[in-house]
Protein backbone atom coordinates (compact mmCIF):
# COMPACT_ATOMS: atom_id res chain seq x y z
CA UNK A 1 0.00 0.00 0.00
CA UNK A 2 2.89 2.75 0.58
CA UNK A 3 4.20 2.26 -2.55
CA UNK A 4 0.88 2.38 -4.13
CA UNK A 5 0.49 5.73 -1.88
CA UNK A 6 3.35 7.13 -3.32
CA UNK A 7 3.06 6.36 -6.95
CA UNK A 8 -0.38 7.94 -6.87
CA UNK A 9 0.24 10.99 -4.72
CA UNK A 10 1.69 13.14 -7.90
CA UNK A 11 -2.09 12.78 -9.55
CA UNK A 12 -2.80 15.25 -5.97
CA UNK A 13 -1.35 17.86 -8.78
CA UNK A 14 -3.36 16.53 -11.88
CA UNK A 15 -4.49 19.02 -14.40
CA UNK A 16 -5.93 18.45 -17.64
CA UNK A 17 -5.76 20.50 -20.85
CA UNK A 18 -3.92 20.24 -24.18
CA UNK A 19 -0.55 20.65 -24.31
CA UNK A 20 1.33 23.03 -26.60
CA UNK A 21 4.12 22.80 -28.95
CA UNK A 22 6.56 23.80 -26.05
CA UNK A 23 6.12 20.01 -24.73
CA UNK A 24 6.98 18.57 -27.94
CA UNK A 25 10.14 16.73 -28.23
CA UNK A 26 13.26 18.61 -28.59
CA UNK A 27 14.52 19.64 -32.28
CA UNK A 28 10.34 18.56 -33.66
CA UNK A 29 9.73 21.27 -36.30
CA UNK A 30 6.88 21.91 -34.05
CA UNK A 31 9.03 22.83 -31.56
CA UNK A 32 11.61 25.09 -32.83
CA UNK A 33 8.73 27.15 -34.26
CA UNK A 34 7.40 27.55 -30.98
CA UNK A 35 10.21 28.44 -29.55
CA UNK A 36 10.95 31.03 -32.71
CA UNK A 37 7.38 32.79 -32.38
CA UNK A 38 7.47 32.33 -28.44
CA UNK A 39 11.56 34.44 -28.46
CA UNK A 40 10.28 37.04 -31.40
CA UNK A 41 6.70 37.58 -30.17
CA UNK A 42 6.22 36.75 -26.44
CA UNK A 43 4.42 33.29 -24.67
CA UNK A 44 0.87 34.16 -26.19
CA UNK A 45 1.42 34.82 -29.54
CA UNK A 46 0.70 31.23 -30.08
CA UNK A 47 -2.59 31.86 -27.92
CA UNK A 48 -4.43 34.42 -29.27
CA UNK A 49 -8.07 34.98 -28.67
CA UNK A 50 -10.87 36.33 -30.72
CA UNK A 51 -14.14 38.26 -29.45
CA UNK A 52 -16.58 38.33 -31.97
CA UNK A 53 -19.90 40.00 -31.04
CA UNK A 54 -23.46 38.73 -32.22
CA UNK A 55 -24.33 42.26 -33.84
CA UNK A 56 -21.64 44.61 -34.72
CA UNK A 57 -21.93 47.63 -32.03
CA UNK A 58 -19.28 49.74 -32.72
CA UNK A 59 -20.25 50.98 -29.30
CA UNK A 60 -19.84 48.27 -27.16
CA UNK A 61 -16.49 47.03 -29.00
CA UNK A 62 -14.93 50.27 -28.24
CA UNK A 63 -15.96 50.01 -24.14
CA UNK A 64 -14.71 46.26 -24.37
CA UNK A 65 -11.52 47.35 -25.84
CA UNK A 66 -11.16 49.76 -23.21
CA UNK A 67 -11.49 47.50 -20.18
CA UNK A 68 -9.58 44.16 -22.01
CA UNK A 69 -6.90 46.54 -22.75
CA UNK A 70 -6.09 46.96 -18.95
CA UNK A 71 -5.39 43.00 -18.81
CA UNK A 72 -4.26 41.82 -22.13
CA UNK A 73 -3.13 43.12 -25.29
CA UNK A 74 -6.20 44.12 -27.91
CA UNK A 75 -4.95 44.01 -32.00
CA UNK A 76 -7.22 46.81 -33.39
CA UNK A 77 -10.29 46.29 -35.70
CA UNK A 78 -13.82 45.68 -35.59
CA UNK A 79 -13.04 41.88 -34.14
CA UNK A 80 -10.89 42.18 -30.96
CA UNK A 81 -7.73 40.49 -30.99
CA UNK A 82 -6.50 39.43 -27.44
CA UNK A 83 -2.80 38.46 -27.17
CA UNK A 84 -2.35 36.62 -23.60
CA UNK A 85 0.84 37.56 -21.69
CA UNK A 86 0.97 33.30 -20.94
CA UNK A 87 1.49 30.69 -23.34
CA UNK A 88 -1.54 28.79 -24.39
CA UNK A 89 -1.28 25.55 -21.76
CA UNK A 90 -0.79 28.05 -18.87
CA UNK A 91 -2.96 28.17 -16.34
CA UNK A 92 -3.14 31.96 -16.36
CA UNK A 93 -4.41 31.58 -20.33
CA UNK A 94 -7.15 29.69 -19.26
CA UNK A 95 -8.04 31.78 -16.63
CA UNK A 96 -7.92 34.86 -19.19
CA UNK A 97 -10.72 33.04 -21.09
CA UNK A 98 -13.02 32.76 -18.62
CA UNK A 99 -12.50 36.26 -17.52
CA UNK A 100 -12.93 37.75 -21.05
CA UNK A 101 -16.25 35.49 -21.17
CA UNK A 102 -17.41 37.16 -17.95
CA UNK A 103 -16.65 40.65 -19.19
CA UNK A 104 -17.95 40.84 -22.73
CA UNK A 105 -21.79 39.46 -21.67
CA UNK A 106 -23.66 37.05 -23.30
CA UNK A 107 -23.92 39.03 -26.56
CA UNK A 108 -20.04 38.44 -27.26
CA UNK A 109 -18.43 34.97 -28.05
CA UNK A 110 -14.41 34.07 -27.29
CA UNK A 111 -12.99 32.31 -29.86
CA UNK A 112 -9.58 30.69 -31.21
CA UNK A 113 -7.74 27.72 -30.29
CA UNK A 114 -7.08 28.05 -26.73
CA UNK A 115 -10.95 28.78 -25.87
CA UNK A 116 -11.50 25.78 -27.72
CA UNK A 117 -9.09 23.69 -25.79
CA UNK A 118 -10.45 25.23 -22.84
CA UNK A 119 -14.14 24.02 -23.71
CA UNK A 120 -12.99 20.53 -24.28
CA UNK A 121 -10.99 20.30 -21.04
CA UNK A 122 -14.13 21.81 -19.30
CA UNK A 123 -16.54 19.55 -20.78
CA UNK A 124 -14.88 16.04 -20.33
CA UNK A 125 -13.59 16.95 -17.01
CA UNK A 126 -17.43 17.66 -15.66
CA UNK A 127 -18.24 14.00 -17.19
CA UNK A 128 -15.29 12.12 -15.88
CA UNK A 129 -17.00 11.27 -12.39
CA UNK A 130 -20.11 9.64 -14.34
CA UNK A 131 -17.87 8.08 -16.39
CA UNK A 132 -15.67 6.51 -13.49
CA UNK A 133 -18.69 5.70 -11.86
CA UNK A 134 -20.38 4.08 -14.59
CA UNK A 135 -17.43 1.97 -15.36
CA UNK A 136 -17.30 1.05 -11.62
CA UNK A 137 -20.88 0.29 -11.50
CA UNK A 138 -20.64 -2.05 -14.33
CA UNK A 139 -17.91 -4.28 -13.42
CA UNK A 140 -18.97 -4.60 -10.05
CA UNK A 141 -22.30 -6.32 -11.18
CA UNK A 142 -20.79 -8.75 -13.77
CA UNK A 143 -18.48 -9.90 -10.87
CA UNK A 144 -20.97 -9.73 -8.29
CA UNK A 145 -23.43 -12.12 -11.33
CA UNK A 146 -20.39 -13.97 -11.97
CA UNK A 147 -19.41 -15.09 -8.51
CA UNK A 148 -22.37 -14.76 -6.62
CA UNK A 149 -20.52 -13.22 -3.78
CA UNK A 150 -20.71 -9.10 -2.63
CA UNK A 151 -17.13 -8.45 -1.24
CA UNK A 152 -15.13 -9.84 -4.00
CA UNK A 153 -16.36 -7.48 -6.57
CA UNK A 154 -15.93 -4.64 -4.29
CA UNK A 155 -12.26 -5.57 -2.94
CA UNK A 156 -11.67 -5.48 -6.98
CA UNK A 157 -13.18 -1.83 -7.70
CA UNK A 158 -11.23 -0.65 -5.02
CA UNK A 159 -8.02 -2.33 -6.12
CA UNK A 160 -8.61 -0.88 -9.65
CA UNK A 161 -9.11 2.72 -8.36
CA UNK A 162 -6.03 2.20 -6.31
CA UNK A 163 -3.91 1.31 -9.32
CA UNK A 164 -5.66 3.87 -11.79
CA UNK A 165 -4.52 6.51 -8.89
CA UNK A 166 -1.01 5.19 -9.03
CA UNK A 167 -1.26 5.17 -12.70
CA UNK A 168 -2.29 8.61 -13.49
CA UNK A 169 0.60 9.53 -10.42
CA UNK A 170 3.09 7.96 -12.50
CA UNK A 171 1.94 10.03 -15.92
CA UNK A 172 2.00 13.03 -14.03
CA UNK A 173 5.41 12.27 -12.33
CA UNK A 174 7.03 11.68 -15.83
CA UNK A 175 5.51 14.15 -18.14
CA UNK A 176 4.32 17.23 -15.65
CA UNK A 177 2.12 20.02 -17.28
CA UNK A 178 -1.38 19.31 -18.51
CA UNK A 179 -2.36 15.78 -19.59
CA UNK A 180 -4.43 15.71 -22.24
CA UNK A 181 -8.37 15.60 -20.96
CA UNK A 182 -8.92 12.22 -23.07
CA UNK A 183 -6.04 10.31 -21.56
CA UNK A 184 -7.09 8.93 -17.68
CA UNK A 185 -10.65 8.16 -19.62
CA UNK A 186 -8.10 5.56 -22.07
CA UNK A 187 -6.12 4.74 -18.93
CA UNK A 188 -9.06 4.08 -16.94
CA UNK A 189 -11.06 2.01 -19.34
CA UNK A 190 -7.87 0.20 -20.45
CA UNK A 191 -6.91 -0.64 -16.94
CA UNK A 192 -10.45 -1.85 -15.84
CA UNK A 193 -10.75 -4.06 -19.46
CA UNK A 194 -6.92 -5.61 -18.60
CA UNK A 195 -7.32 -6.28 -14.63
CA UNK A 196 -10.43 -8.47 -14.84
CA UNK A 197 -9.02 -10.57 -17.04
CA UNK A 198 -6.42 -11.13 -14.33
CA UNK A 199 -9.11 -10.53 -11.41
CA UNK A 200 -11.66 -13.45 -13.27
CA UNK A 201 -9.08 -15.48 -13.99
CA UNK A 202 -7.32 -15.71 -10.24
CA UNK A 203 -10.66 -16.00 -8.78
CA UNK A 204 -12.07 -18.01 -10.46
CA UNK A 205 -9.36 -20.70 -10.05
CA UNK A 206 -9.68 -19.91 -5.91
CA UNK A 207 -13.49 -20.21 -6.28
CA UNK A 208 -13.24 -23.34 -8.11
CA UNK A 209 -10.91 -24.82 -4.82
CA UNK A 210 -12.67 -23.19 -2.55
CA UNK A 211 -15.96 -25.34 -3.41
CA UNK A 212 -13.68 -28.28 -3.64
CA UNK A 213 -12.44 -28.03 -0.19
CA UNK A 214 -14.54 -25.74 1.44
CA UNK A 215 -11.48 -23.98 2.75
CA UNK A 216 -10.70 -20.69 2.18
CA UNK A 217 -7.36 -19.78 3.06
CA UNK A 218 -6.07 -23.50 0.95
CA UNK A 219 -8.11 -22.30 -1.96
CA UNK A 220 -6.30 -18.80 -1.91
CA UNK A 221 -2.79 -20.62 -1.93
CA UNK A 222 -3.88 -23.13 -4.84
CA UNK A 223 -5.87 -20.31 -6.80
CA UNK A 224 -2.40 -18.18 -6.68
CA UNK A 225 0.04 -20.96 -7.45
CA UNK A 226 -2.15 -22.26 -10.20
CA UNK A 227 -2.62 -18.80 -12.15
CA UNK A 228 0.53 -16.58 -10.32
CA UNK A 229 2.90 -17.50 -13.49
CA UNK A 230 0.40 -17.10 -16.40
CA UNK A 231 -0.46 -13.67 -14.95
CA UNK A 232 3.18 -12.40 -14.33
CA UNK A 233 3.78 -14.04 -17.97
CA UNK A 234 1.04 -12.33 -19.49
CA UNK A 235 1.53 -9.00 -18.10
CA UNK A 236 4.97 -8.98 -19.15
CA UNK A 237 3.90 -9.64 -22.88
CA UNK A 238 0.93 -6.72 -22.57
CA UNK A 239 3.95 -4.35 -20.53
CA UNK A 240 6.69 -4.68 -23.15
CA UNK A 241 3.85 -4.02 -26.20
CA UNK A 242 2.69 -0.86 -24.18
CA UNK A 243 6.82 0.26 -23.50
CA UNK A 244 7.13 0.33 -27.31
CA UNK A 245 5.00 3.06 -27.13
CA UNK A 246 7.08 5.53 -24.91
CA UNK A 247 9.56 5.94 -27.40
CA UNK A 248 7.51 7.78 -29.97
CA UNK A 249 7.68 11.35 -31.13
CA UNK A 250 4.04 11.96 -30.15
CA UNK A 251 3.67 13.19 -26.33
CA UNK A 252 0.22 11.91 -26.06
CA UNK A 253 1.18 8.41 -27.20
CA UNK A 254 4.21 8.44 -25.21
CA UNK A 255 2.05 9.09 -21.90
CA UNK A 256 -0.12 6.27 -23.08
CA UNK A 257 2.50 3.64 -23.42
CA UNK A 258 3.94 4.62 -20.00
CA UNK A 259 0.80 5.13 -18.20
CA UNK A 260 -0.52 1.32 -19.65
CA UNK A 261 3.32 -0.23 -19.15
CA UNK A 262 2.84 1.28 -15.71
CA UNK A 263 -0.82 -0.18 -14.83
CA UNK A 264 -0.12 -3.73 -15.99
CA UNK A 265 2.60 -4.56 -13.89
CA UNK A 266 1.32 -2.84 -11.09
CA UNK A 267 -1.98 -4.54 -11.34
CA UNK A 268 -0.75 -8.12 -12.06
CA UNK A 269 2.21 -8.12 -9.95
CA UNK A 270 1.46 -6.00 -6.78
CA UNK A 271 -2.68 -5.88 -7.00
CA UNK A 272 -3.27 -9.48 -8.09
CA UNK A 273 -0.71 -11.60 -6.98
CA UNK A 274 -0.39 -9.76 -3.68
CA UNK A 275 -3.14 -7.36 -2.04
CA UNK A 276 -5.68 -9.15 -3.43
CA UNK A 277 -5.17 -12.38 -2.05
CA UNK A 278 -4.16 -11.12 0.76
CA UNK A 279 -7.37 -9.21 1.35
CA UNK A 280 -8.90 -12.22 0.43
CA UNK A 281 -7.27 -13.74 3.56
CA UNK A 282 -8.57 -11.28 6.49
CA UNK A 283 -11.75 -11.41 4.68
CA UNK A 284 -12.17 -15.53 4.92
CA UNK A 285 -15.34 -16.93 4.41
CA UNK A 286 -16.79 -13.07 3.98
CA UNK A 287 -15.45 -13.48 0.47
CA UNK A 288 -18.49 -15.84 -0.26
CA UNK A 289 -21.36 -14.27 1.13
CA UNK A 290 -24.14 -14.66 0.64
CA UNK A 291 -22.97 -18.40 -0.33
CA UNK A 292 -24.31 -20.36 2.58
CA UNK A 293 -21.81 -23.64 2.11
CA UNK A 294 -20.08 -23.91 5.28
CA UNK A 295 -16.32 -23.36 5.56
CA UNK A 296 -14.64 -25.95 7.18
CA UNK A 297 -12.87 -25.76 10.15
CA UNK A 298 -9.62 -24.37 10.22
CA UNK A 299 -6.66 -26.59 9.36
CA UNK A 300 -3.27 -26.44 8.36
CA UNK A 301 -3.01 -25.19 4.81
CA UNK A 302 -1.36 -28.14 2.21
CA UNK A 303 1.53 -27.43 0.58
CA UNK A 304 0.40 -26.84 -3.49
CA UNK A 305 2.59 -30.08 -5.19
CA UNK A 306 3.16 -30.11 -9.09
CA UNK A 307 2.59 -33.64 -10.38
CA UNK A 308 6.40 -34.90 -10.50
CA UNK A 309 5.73 -33.75 -6.18
CA UNK A 310 7.66 -30.76 -5.90
CA UNK A 311 5.91 -28.08 -3.82
CA UNK A 312 5.01 -24.94 -5.87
Amino acid sequence: MLVIAVLAAPALGLRLGMPGAAHDPPGSPTKIADTLLTEAFGPGANGQLVLVPERPDPAAAEALRKIVATRAGVAPGPVLTVTPRTGPDDPATAELVGWLREVAGPGWHVGGAVAVQADFSAAVTSRLPLFLAAVVAISVLVLALVFRSVLIPLTAAVMNLLTAGATIGVVVAVFGGPIEPYLPVFLFAGLFGLSMDYEVFLISRIQEEWRRTGHTRAAIVEGLVSTGRTITAAALIMALVFAAFAFVDSRVVREAGVGLTVAVLLDAIVIRCLLVPAVMVKLGAANWWPSRRREHPAAPIPAARDKAGWIR
